[in-house]
């Protein structure tokens, strides 16, 4: 039931060369994506599609090179830690592999599935979310067990920071590859559950305006 209270909501500004779009809730590359398009194959089965893919691409694990470029804000060890705020607005640049990154405005990517918990709507902030290529397959499952409560940031191979704005470069596809891959879903970026190529490098950061929702 609404209450009748305003929250301040901030909208995530993505651009790819002159393309621009706009987002309220995530962006994802790697693990959650594919699971994202590659369940669309099971639909029929409803909500049991994601929990399918999901354990095909644990057992069939990916690893996908990323360049991401970003000026940190806050720092997260844990799901415990406050934070530790990053004095110098120094500009930082990493290509590392990953099992999957997610760029998320809100804390929530689905009812079961808390993808930022140190996220607010409205804090003026991106909350970034990547598990290195290292993540076993045993932390996979475990954090799909934890997602209600993102227990999997406590994880040694995950890393969680805020910033205000973020470049995100596709380097190349998941690997390995496998025979029953499907090439038009595999290693796309997923932009609030809608599917967007990866062959260019993608642009995040707060989008300067004022927006309030009822709640």
């Amino acid at each position: 039931a609404m209450r009748g209270r305003r929250k301040k909501l901030n909208i995530m500004k993505v651009s790819q060369g002159p393309t621009e779009i706009f987002c309220f809730l995530f962006m994802a590359y790697g693990l959650i994506a594919d699971c994202d398009f590659e369940s669309e194959a099971y639909r029929l089965l409803g909500p049991l599609r994601f929990h399918i893919a999901a354990a095909i691409r644990i057992l069939f694990k990916r690893r996908y090179r990323v360049k991401i470029r970003y000026t940190p804000v806050v720092e997260f060890e844990n799901l415990d830690d406050l934070g530790t705020h990053c004095q110098s607005a120094q500009l930082v640049e990493r290509e590392l592999e990953v099992t999957g990154i997610i760029v998320s405005n809100c804390p929530w990517m689905t009812c079961d599935f808390q993808c930022a918990p140190k996220s607010a709507m409205g804090d003026g902030f991106l909350d970034v979310t990547f598990g290195l290529s290292t993540m076993t397959q045993s932390q996979m499952i475990q954090m799909l067990i934890n997602s209600e409560t993102g227990g999997y940031i406590n994880f040694p191979s995950v890393r969680y920071f805020k910033t205000k704005q973020i470049r995100v470069e596709a380097i190349g596809g998941g690997l390995p590859n496998f025979f029953l891959d499907d090439n038009c879903r595999k290693g796309q970026l997923d932009l609030d559950g809608e599917s967007f190529t990866a062959n260019a490098p993608l642009d995040l950061c707060v989008h300067d305006v004022d927006l309030h929702i009822c709640c």
